[in-house]
């Protein structure tokens, strides 16, 4: 959809020995996770209409979406490359 592009896909630390849990605390686990913005997020969802996911999933994930920075989701548009996600 992207063309391997990473723009939109942030970099997360995701460290288990942070917080109460005594024994993730003790987990020696450190690695940054690759994962898309909710903007790419919802566009990777909208390419997979209808085969693997339903209408009514994505309208109830739109329903939640309040918060999509317009200059990203602008940008992902139009780098994306899938024409059924940009009429969507």
């Amino acid at each position: 959809m992207f063309n391997g592009d990473t723009f939109g896909v942030e970099d997360t630390e995701f460290d288990l020995s942070e917080g109460s849990d005594g024994q993730l605390a003790s987990s020696p686990w450190r690695w940054p996770i690759k994962m898309p913005s909710a903007e790419r997020a919802i566009l990777e969802a909208m390419d997979e209409l209808p085969t693997s996911e339903s209408f009514d999933t994505i309208d109830t994930l739109f329903e939640g979406l309040v918060n999509l920075r317009p200059k990203l989701l602008t940008a992902l548009l139009e780098k994306c490359q899938s024409v059924k996600v940009k009429r969507g």
